[in-house]
């Protein structure tokens, strides 16, 4: 098959070979005996299929496959040795066979969309807009060739009703070949994929009820035939057009031979009636069947593409809310925890560990003199200071304003005051990006863990402020008035 994609040439001679072949075959083998005429025609799905697969470039395949059909199967015996005339004929016969492959393909293109089936409008538009109506016309323009060159198939009719009946006969076959056909290559060859495999042993099981159906219709039980129709419907619910279109081939090309020999399990008085009641049971049951699977695969499509919509917009909302949340945690100016994120991630009462609370010296005058940018990048600076000195565990929250809190867990007070200093002294010594030289410095307080988070910051926030009025720049603990260490 892969071949046969990159090389257009070899699948213009598969197509060559194949509609030949089954050309040979419908003559030979559904031919009705006491007519020229066949009952299946199915080069005109073949073609038909082709040209909707690969394009205009096929269509010297199958004139030429026509030619060599046509032109000795298109006159009796009798007229053999005019060799012009049978020429004539198959060049004809070919040139109508390759316009009803290009009009056939033309119009699905337009009528249909591209060369596949996935919804129920596609299937009746194909059978009523695309399939009757190029067969119907096409078959006219060969009816008439024939009748110009004097040599009309052998039917029981003569004159008009003979030239009807043919026109009828052939249009059947035709639109028989292309309901088979088309669906069945675009399903199976073209490029669109239905989604699931197709389930072989459905089809071993159906096969084997195709084959009991048609030993009863042939032998007991004439109307045995008509259980084909539930059949189908099961195969366009569980096999989707690709498996109802090669059940459908297999059961018409079935009932089309066994007619052609005599065994038809239609009524009709004659061969014709037969016929005509042959193909109206396979037209009817085949689109009714292909409609009901495109319909449920245009379903399925829907259905999926609806859980991927709600997939991608589910995915959407969950981003949306973890950066809601990340926003409601996250201090916008300086990227650090803010107090919320604080106050919910503390462990609970009675746990072990320090709070530190850290408040910026004379940052109000700061702001008065250098302005409110200048005091944010003081900010961003002080926060991004914090962060560096304590461990990956720590949590460094700015609570409000010019005020920063820190948790160190599992932690005593005598571990803490190192901490405490080291970063009191980096910020200290750091430069600022001030319009003139000015030392940033912080008064810290610490409080051991106490019964709540909230006694805890309290606690530290007093020996916080024991700092501030013990000089600023300093380390204050908790429950030690004026103890410490700090800048004299």
């Amino acid at each position: 098959m892969s071949s046969l994609r990159r090389y257009p040439w070899l699948f213009a001679l598969a197509v060559f070979v194949v509609y030949y072949l089954f050309a040979r075959l419908g003559v030979v083998f559904s031919s009705m005996p006491d007519s020229s005429l066949s009952l299946l025609w199915l080069p005109s799905g073949i073609g038909a299929a082709a040209v909707m697969l690969r394009g205009w470039r096929m269509l010297p395949a199958i004139w030429l496959a026509s030619l060599l059909i046509n032109t000795p199967a298109g006159l009796p015996d009798a007229l053999m040795s005019q060799h012009w005339a049978a020429l004539l004929a198959g060049v004809g016969a070919g040139a109508v066979d390759t316009f009803q492959s290009f009009a056939a393909a033309w119009l699905f293109q337009r009528l249909v969309g591209r060369p596949r089936f996935v919804a129920g409008y596609q299937v009746l538009r194909f059978s009523f807009w695309v399939a009757i109506p190029v067969s119907a016309v096409t078959v006219m323009l060969l009816v008439a060739l024939s009748a110009a060159l004097g040599f009309l198939p052998k039917t029981p009719e003569t004159g008009m009703m003979g030239a009807l009946s043919i026109w009828a006969s052939f249009s059947l076959a035709d639109i028989h070949g292309m309901l088979l056909i088309v669906p069945l290559a675009l399903s199976w060859m073209g490029a669109y994929r239905e989604r699931g495999a197709l389930n072989p042993w459905l089809m071993v099981g159906m096969f084997g009820v195709l084959a009991v159906i048609i030993l009863l219709g042939y032998t007991v039980l004439g109307g045995a035939v008509y259980l084909l129709i539930p059949m189908f419907m099961i195969l366009a619910l569980r096999a989707h057009v690709r498996g109802v279109s090669l059940f459908l081939t297999v059961s018409s090309i079935t009932l089309t031979s066994l007619t052609v020999y005599g065994h038809s399990p239609f009524g009709g008085a004659s061969h014709w009636a037969q016929l005509a009641n042959l193909l109206l049971f396979v037209f009817a049951s085949g689109v009714a069947a292909l409609f009901v699977a495109a319909q449920q695969l245009e379903l399925r499509s829907a259905k999926s593409m609806l859980e991927d919509q709600v997939a991608k917009r589910t995915l959407a909302l969950r981003e949306a809310n973890q950066r809601l949340q990340a926003l409601t945690r996250t201090d916008d100016l300086t990227s650090i925890p803010n107090r919320r994120h604080f106050m919910a991630a503390t462990p609970p009462d009675n746990a072990e560990g320090v709070v530190m609370m850290l408040d910026i010296d004379y940052f109000k005058s700061i702001n008065d003199r250098f302005g409110h940018q200048t005091g944010d990048d003081v900010l961003k600076a002080v926060a991004s200071l914090g962060r560096q000195q304590v461990r990956s565990n720590d949590l460094f929250a700015r609570t409000g304003g010019e005020e920063f809190a820190c948790w160190l867990p599992e932690m005593t007070v005598a571990e803490a005051i190192p901490v405490a200093e080291r970063l009191r002294q980096v910020i200290a010594d750091a430069e600022f990006n001030l319009p003139e030289r000015l030392s940033v410095t912080v008064s810290i307080g610490l409080s051991p863990f106490l019964h709540t988070l909230e006694d805890t910051m309290t606690a530290a926030d007093a020996a916080l402020y024991d700092a501030k009025r013990a000089g600023r720049n300093r380390v204050v603990v908790a429950g030690i008035p004026g103890g410490g260490k700090g800048a004299p």
